[in-house]
């Protein structure tokens, strides 16, 4: 039986090279000239409308810390294009929205439910173009609007006690044109809205979180998979090691960027996914975050986002938080000298062995 296995994962490994080939011969004969995107087409277009560049989140960046709500400041820097080199524009409108999510989900990810519709509400500040000022690098106008928590919970109609882990203040913005026309997230296409030349999404969720201390959860770990695998694809398939070929090894533990409140980065580099039957398919860096329980107020940590391991059954396997808190890793805030942390194997049983958890321990060193 082990033979087959075995078997079956080399075809599935070749399968794999040759996919990939297949896909580079392709890419080789797009035009490349196309790419990026032809902007200065998209500009002489007619109706091509304008967009609204995000060049930076400052100060408490997009999430808020919990135990110092009525201090937080968001503040955001925008540059407005068109095809008159942001002449045409008129105004940009700032909505307010709140999301009180009380149970926190897998990954930590604040659930999307039905956001206000920016034209149904009234707008909590009107920016003119006389507040732009042209970017010498860009030639493009550009300006840094900043919104305080307690604006914006005023806005709300909400006191900080309203506001626990987990919520999301969404700030929406509509930019107008005098040309008559409005863009925002509901009439821009994805391309606009999440491409990385326009970086335009004309909105931002402000999560909820408790920080940490400052320094604390950084610096080198060793980490130690608490036992061999013995489900999941890498105790069916595999030797029932995650992170290369041992159960044990050393990472640096940094302040995550995108969340330097409760989030904290690492990076295994001790092979890759499969490294027993030849895949090697790195799947680092990991982020973490260190957050509460809203419902039982429990400190636990938690993988965010999924990871892709580059190996498929069928759709592809993935790395991810468990479903229920219960099942995640834990860590006391006073003291940084170990945390634990889940990662489930598999997460979407796209093997057929079923979703396994893996349980780390991190000493610091």
């Amino acid at each position: 039986m082990n033979l087959n296995i075995y078997t079956i994962m080399k075809y599935f490994k070749y399968t794999l090279y040759i996919v990939l080939l297949a896909m580079v011969s392709i890419a080789c004969e797009v035009d490349s000239s196309k790419f990026p995107v032809d902007t200065e087409e998209l500009r002489n277009s007619e109706n091509t409308g304008g967009f609204l560049r995000v060049i930076d989140t400052e100060t408490s960046g997009t999430t808020f810390d919990l135990l110092n709500l009525g201090t937080q400041e968001f503040v955001l820097t925008l540059e407005a294009d068109d095809s008159e080199q942001g002449d045409q524009l008129e105004s940009v409108e700032f909505f307010v929205g709140f999301q009180d999510n009380s149970v926190q989900t897998a990954g930590g990810d604040i659930p999307r439910g039905e956001d206000p519709d920016p034209t149904l509400s009234d707008p909590i500040r009107t920016v003119p173009a006389s507040e732009f000022t042209v970017n010498e690098d860009s030639g493009l106008p550009r300006a840094s609007i900043s919104f305080s928590s307690q604006e914006l919970l005023g806005a709300l109609g909400l006191t900080e006690s309203d506001v626990g882990v987990g919520s999301a203040i969404r700030v929406r913005w509509t930019l107008n044109l005098e040309n008559g026309q409005s863009f925002n997230d509901e009439n821009s296409g994805s391309n606009i809205t999440g491409g990385a030349f326009y970086n335009s999404p004309f909105a931002e969720n402000i999560s909820q979180a408790v920080a940490l201390p400052d320094g604390a959860f950084t610096g080198t770990y060793m980490f130690e998979q608490n036992a061999v695998a013995t489900g999941g694809v890498i105790g069916g398939f595999g030797d029932g090691i995650l992170f290369g070929g041992s159960l044990t090894g050393t990472v640096e533990v940094e302040e995550d960027p995108d969340n330097p409140l409760n989030g904290r980065v690492f990076d295994p580099d001790e092979g890759g996914y499969l490294d027993a039957i030849g895949f090697s398919v790195p799947t680092g860096p990991f982020r973490t975050a260190f957050t509460l329980d809203p419902a039982t107020g429990t400190s636990f940590t938690t993988l965010v986002g999924t990871y892709g391991t580059g190996v498929a059954c069928a759709s592809g396997i993935i790395l991810s938080a468990p479903e229920a808190v219960s099942a995640e890793g834990s860590y006391d805030a006073t003291d940084d000298s170990q945390f634990t942390l889940t990662i489930v194997d598999d997460f979407t049983n796209d093997c057929g062995f079923g979703a396994f958890p893996i349980e780390f321990t991190f000493t610091k060193q």
